[in-house]
């Protein structure tokens, strides 16, 4: 059966401009228009008035729970879903689909086209697994914001998510039908080298990721400490958030934003860490992979769905110094070892967590269930 003859594609944020031009916006938004004849685009971040409305009305001390609110309120819910309606209301658009990534705001009726969601993460579990991720005013408010959330998979005719996680918590959190909801993973958006042999060197230990509270950095932090006193010249590299501090071994580089840059960072790298205690997918350990880095990650949200166990790193439970510390001395202890499930990764990743990969599983999901007009 063929697909859809014309897409409504709607993201937060310009998929064309430059910050958005290796993301995942940029890389759906360009399998959209290879896919289907007719493919329309439509950012609905908030801008202007209304966006500094929003960044007024969400303050919070806490600079993060400020971030979070900007998107996690039913005021900018609405004013996103109006944005949405009004743009196809204006021009008559008629279309014979609808992608939409994410969950922020409700998208437009057009018609009887069907509604296909891409999701890596939904505020039930949030809400369970790190509650400072979503900093609701009120009970009250939380509730209101799942409900509407609720209304909009419902609606969907297909949900694709990230991970088994967030397929897990559609249907235990919200009652999604399970023939509903198909888990195709995500890509990533920082590619290492096809060929040569990865180089280890017993000691360099590589975190990459801005929110460092959130992705364990403070724990990573505690389990260096540990590496140190096996490993004494081992060296811990940082990237994304500003130094917190200064100690022996701890090399902060801040945030970077080239990417060639970051592959270099990877390249250098003996192993990958990043301990979070809530991660909806995990990008960065696809990037790392990519590299032919073994990884340590925690086991929750969509990293295990990444990093097999044993396979291409290790798993432990957040929190676990000891086995976090015991996971990387193993790891810079043993090249061997290391190379083996770093090749294991650099294989997984190609298979599994490439953006072609992801969006053909999506292609015939879409198609699977019969959304022509």
């Amino acid at each position: 059966m063929a697909g859809p003859a014309s897409v409504l594609f709607l993201s937060n944020g310009d998929p064309t401009d430059r910050f958005h031009a290796s993301g995942a916006p940029a890389q759906l938004l360009g399998w959209l228009k290879s896919s289907f004849p007719t493919v329309v685009a439509v950012d609905v971040s908030l801008h202007g008035l209304a966006r500094f409305l929003n960044i007024a009305l969400s303050w919070s001390p806490n600079r993060e729970r400020w971030k979070a609110r900007l998107d996690l309120n039913l005021r900018s819910f609405r004013r996103r879903s109006k944005l949405a309606q009004a743009f196809v209301d204006e021009r008559g658009l008629v279309v014979d689909a609808i992608f939409q990534m994410g969950c922020l705001w409700a998208p437009p009726r057009v018609g009887t086209a069907p509604l296909y969601l891409l999701l890596d993460f939904t505020n039930a579990i949030a809400q369970a697994e790190f509650p400072n991720w979503a900093p609701f005013r009120s009970k009250m408010a939380a509730r209101r914001w799942l409900e509407a959330e609720g209304e909009v998979y419902r609606r969907a005719s297909r949900i694709f998510t990230a991970s088994a996680r967030v397929r897990q918590s559609l249907l235990h959190d919200y009652g999604i039908a399970a023939e509903n909801v198909s888990v195709v993973g995500l890509g990533g958006h920082v590619e290492g080298s096809k060929d040569g042999e990865k180089q280890f060197d017993g000691r360099t230990i590589l975190f990459v990721g801005r929110d460092f509270e959130r992705k364990g950095g403070p724990l990573l932090l505690q389990a260096f400490r540990g590496v140190r006193a096996t490993i004494p010249n081992a060296r811990l590299v940082i990237v994304g958030p500003t130094a917190r501090g200064s100690e022996p071994g701890v090399d902060w580089i801040g945030p970077v934003s080239n990417r060639r840059q970051l592959s270099e960072l990877f390249a250098a790298a003996h192993v990958f860490v990043m301990p979070s205690w809530c991660e909806p997918f995990g990008h960065v350990f696809v990037e790392a992979m990519n590299h032919r880095l073994p990884c340590v990650g925690t086991n929750t949200g969509g990293i295990p769905d990444i990093v097999g166990h044993g396979v291409t790193g290790y798993l432990v439970e957040r929190g676990d110094v000891e086995g976090l510390t015991a996971a990387v001395v193993g790891l810079l202890s043993s090249p061997d070892s290391s190379r083996a499930l770093g090749k294991a990764g650099f294989v997984r990743a190609a298979a599994d967590f490439s953006w072609p990969v992801v969006c053909e599983r999506m292609r015939e999901g879409i198609i699977s269930t019969g959304s022509t007009r």
